[in-house]
């Protein structure tokens, strides 16, 4: 496999990156600091002991989500955004095209496997009767809410 070195700065520091190591969000963060070659440290949020729970962790992503990066102090939460950040800062378009037909077909697949992933994931907490339907409800609801405003 190969790597690209971008052309951009290169952090200061080793970018943080908030995980969970089953997410496979955080693996798409993870993967993409990798293929960039930037410096990474990676953070484990215990997600059992509802760590993303914690006020600290809010404060980086108030949706109480892995991945969170934290690039000297920018923090960017959402698996989306961060590679969106990652690939603007320290890409020279490789990975993030700057046409707008490439950067809309990338926007298309990462949204679509958010969606796919997402939807996935919500059926197995459903199916193992760990999330009651009216919990998912709520959470749908607030989704569509966002949607609209945005």
């Amino acid at each position: 496999m190969t790597t690209t070195t971008a052309s951009y700065t290169r952090p200061a520091r080793p970018i943080k990156l908030y995980r969970f190591h089953l997410s496979g969000h955080s693996h798409r963060a993870e993967l993409l600091l990798s293929l960039l070659g930037l410096p990474y440290e990676l953070i484990d949020v215990d997600l059992r002991a509802k760590a993303h729970k914690t006020e600290t962790f809010i404060k980086m992503n108030c949706f109480s989500q892995v991945p969170v990066i934290d690039d000297d102090g920018v923090i960017i939460a959402d698996a989306n955004a961060i590679l969106a950040y990652l690939a603007s800062k320290y890409d020279d378009g490789h990975w993030l095209p700057r046409d707008p037909i490439g950067a809309a077909a990338v926007q298309r697949w990462t949204l679509g496997g958010q969606l796919i992933g997402q939807m996935v994931y919500h059926h197995q907490l459903l199916r193992d009767g760990a999330m009651p339907l009216s919990v998912l409800e709520t959470k749908m609801d607030r989704w569509i809410a966002r949607q609209k405003r945005s």
